[in-house]
């Protein structure tokens, strides 16, 4: 229930009426900030604990899934960064700053790969004398090619048949009509242009794929609508995108991460239409342990959800 005076919902962060949605932003700032002081001193995994704790009260604050995103790019995560900084540009679309921050993790994710292919080529010359003999390689192959080409060059002129005609006045007789055969190129497809705001679930971990796939099959009508899984040390991140996700969804999700062995699960359900999160919840390994009622049912979701 909202009470009058309300300007945001204090379950998901989601202004009231005339309210400004930063209005909310001002309730987490400390929390925000303690998370970031946590990563100046190094602490990333507490870090990252206390923005999840933010977003588990206020899934629709952008400033979390930025801050999310700043820690996953500085640790190296460029797949999560760019997810969590797509999501907070979802909630903020003029935000000129997420859009720099997304042009860097592809930047940093282009070089990865550039270097990545360079070291696999091993073309990086490893001595001055490495150097000197693929020059001279290089030197040998243009000599044979000149050598051929001069001898090509001369078989030709010896040859009644290809020998220039004799020009009178400037003008030489036409050749004879000379057949061309046409070059047939292979069709190519345009390749179609990507959705500017991808799927979650894109450039997984084949570990991460793997969970995904198989949390589709063993949990059916739930599992089908989970779009993307993140595992961390710290715990796993699951995204369920549907219009009519409940509480109940969450607790299955996060229930079955926390039993396949993550510390704990953060669960997100964003509405398809909107790509706005319309609930979000944190399940640990105690709470499902706890739980009380029929799996499944609305009595052990709000058991797990209430103690997690």
């Amino acid at each position: 229930m909202l009470e009058p005076d309300w300007t945001f919902c204090k379950e998901c962060g989601a202004p009231i009426g005339e309210a400004s949605a930063t209005e909310s932003d001002a309730v987490v700032y400390p929390e925000i900030a303690r998370s970031n002081l946590l990563r100046l001193r190094g602490d990333i995994a507490e870090a990252e604990k206390v923005c999840l704790g933010v977003l588990k009260r206020f899934p629709n604050n952008p400033a979390a899934h930025g801050m999310m995103g700043d820690l996953s790019f500085e640790t190296g995560r460029l797949d999560e960064a760019r997810r969590w900084y797509e999501m907070a540009l979802d909630l903020t679309p003029n935000d000129e700053g997420l859009r720099r921050k997304l042009k860097a993790v592809a930047e940093a994710s282009a070089d990865e790969r550039t270097a990545s292919t360079l070291a696999d080529l091993e073309v990086t010359p490893k001595s001055g004398a490495t150097v000197a003999a693929m020059l001279g390689v290089v030197a040998l192959v243009v000599i044979m090619g000149a050598l051929m080409f001069w001898l090509g060059y001369a078989n030709k002129k010896t040859r009644a048949d290809v020998i220039d005609p004799i020009s009178i006045n400037g003008e030489a007789p036409p050749r004879g009509p000379t057949t061309t055969t046409p070059v047939v190129e292979n069709p190519q497809t345009r390749p179609e242009v990507p959705d500017p705001r991808p799927a979650v679930g894109v450039a997984m971990t084949a570990e991460e794929a793997a969970a995904l796939s198989a949390v589709g099959s063993e949990l059916e009508g739930v599992g089908a609508r989970v779009v993307g899984v993140i595992l961390d040390p710290t715990g796993a991140v699951a995204t369920v995108t549907a219009g009519n996700s409940d509480r109940i969804d969450a607790a299955q999700v996060g229930a079955w991460l926390v039993r396949r062995g993550s510390p704990q699960a953060f669960v997100r359900i964003i509405d398809p239409a909107s790509r706005t999160v319309r609930f979000s919840a944190t399940i640990t390994k105690a709470a499902v342990d706890a739980a009380t009622g029929e799996p499944g049912s609305a009595e052990w979701a709000a058991s797990i959800l209430g103690s997690g």
